[in-house]
């Protein structure tokens, strides 16, 4: 469980590369569990900031339930590809205002896809799962689940800004 503290201060775990550090890579931020809770502004982020290397990806590997409440899962390439992100789970909950998975490109790389693949997904209380893209080609969205529920102000959306694509979002339901 990764929590943020009482004081406002968030709890995280990040993976990242400088800027303009020609041949800057940011490394993959791999996790396998039996569940995971992002809470309270506990976060994991990946990022590379400049440079035209590729930012790792975040994959998360966890047989029960993911529950990201006003935390947040974020990759974020300035300037780079990004390799995405990967969750495979059971069960996956984004709840709250500050509740997301987000997966932005903001530089000319190509942005792949936010992958997510449940027996359950739920978006709910303002909780969202994103793909903003600036300039460069998306990989869009792609939920495989045999259960999605998007309530009370969840969101599921692709932001296109500059000249970009913001991805399609593929939903595959069973």
């Amino acid at each position: 469980q990764l929590q943020g503290a009482s004081n406002g201060a968030n709890s995280f775990v990040t993976v990242t590369a400088g800027f303009d550090n020609e041949g800057a890579v940011a490394g993959n931020l791999n996790v396998q569990a039996n569940s995971l809770i992002l809470q309270d502004g506990g976060k994991f982020t990946g990022s590379l900031s400049g440079g035209s290397q590729t930012a790792g990806e975040i994959s998360l590997f966890v047989s029960d339930l993911i529950r990201i409440d006003n935390g947040s899962i974020v990759s974020t390439p300035l300037g780079a590809s990004a390799k995405g992100i990967e969750i495979v789970t059971k069960g996956l909950e984004v709840l709250g205002e500050n509740g997301k998975i987000e997966n932005d490109n903001f530089g000319t790389g190509t942005s792949a896809p936010l992958t997510i693949t449940a027996e359950e997904v739920l978006v709910s209380d303002g909780g969202q799962i994103t793909l903003e893209n600036e300039n460069g080609p998306s990989g869009g969205i792609v939920i495989t689940a045999n259960e999605l529920v998007e309530e009370k102000g969840g969101l599921i959306s692709t932001l296109a800004f500059g000249g970009s694509n913001g991805g399609d979002i593929d939903l595959e339901l069973d």
